[in-house]
């Protein structure tokens, strides 16, 4: 669910959305960020530790091995999510949800697994003849298309940005929009990264932007830019003891660990060594 849901977030107010985003690319983006955080309350702005809710975190995509189990679908409200803090058991499988627990059993990654590195036409695909046969049953593929062809033509479009990926690299969308390859706003940007959840023991959970995460994977990229939309409340409760510390010495083991691993989302508390 990526590009084409998330252009309706900054409003054509006329207004300080609408100036701002007549400002350069540079001067846009260290102000539109402020201007987000202003417009709406964020739960994690009622801790102690200070995070930006719409912070862009590096990490490593194998480290994305399951899915979030928030309520299908988890990217409903995309980046009105950034920032948001739950309890409950939404980190732990279900089987009840509609997505296998991990990404990698996905039909669709298993798709791109086949067509990238077995060169398998999109077509002939498990993913994409389970969709034809939805069409041909009279399902309406309003995403990608409602016949086979508009469907294959749609993943066809993966095909360059595959290339671009492995030859110049994975750009966030900011550098994207510094490049001139991208008109958006801040907050269509940060919604067409890929987004995570955070589970209470510091595990990244898969959200939202499959196609890029399916090729970070099959490229076996050291680190992509995410977003993350939900932590879990004990999660948080960690990154107030890592900020409140003074060295690792006055954490307790399994905190200290995590700070030693590196972890994505301590880095911006990590005390001092």
């Amino acid at each position: 669910m990526e590009d084409q849901r998330r252009d309706r977030l900054l409003p054509d107010d006329g207004g300080l959305g609408y100036t701002l985003r007549r400002l350069p690319v540079q001067v846009y983006w260290r102000l539109a960020p402020r201007y987000a955080r202003l417009r709406r309350d964020h739960d994690v702005d009622r801790y102690a530790a200070p995070t930006d809710p719409y912070r862009v975190i590096r990490i490593d995509p194998d480290r994305i091995v399951r899915h979030t189990n928030r309520p299908y679908p988890p990217w409903e409200g995309t980046v009105d999510r950034c920032g948001s803090v739950a309890r409950g058991d939404w980190d732990r499988p279900s089987e009840d949800y509609r997505k296998p627990p991990r990404f990698e059993d996905r039909l669709e990654f298993e798709a791109f697994r086949a067509h990238f590195e077995d060169g398998i036409p999109w077509a002939e695909t498990a993913y994409i003849g389970d969709k034809a046969e939805r069409v041909e049953a009279g399902e309406k593929e309003s995403r990608y298309g409602d016949t086979l062809e508009e469907i294959v033509d749609f993943y066809r479009g993966y095909d360059a940005l595959y290339e671009s990926i492995a030859s110049e690299g994975y750009r966030s969308q900011r550098e994207l929009l510094a490049r001139g390859e991208e008109r958006k706003r801040f907050l269509t940007a940060i919604g067409n990264e890929v987004a995570i959840d955070v589970a209470r023991d510091g595990e990244p959970l898969f959200v939202d932007g499959s196609h890029r995460l399916s090729i970070a994977k099959l490229l076996e990229l050291d680190a992509i830019p995410v977003v993350c939309y939900y932590r879990h409340a004990d999660w948080m409760r960690v990154r107030e003891a890592v900020h409140a510390a003074d060295s690792p010495a006055d954490l307790d083991e399994d905190r200290r660990r995590l700070l030693a691993v590196d972890h994505f989302d301590l880095r911006d508390l990590a005390p001092p060594t």
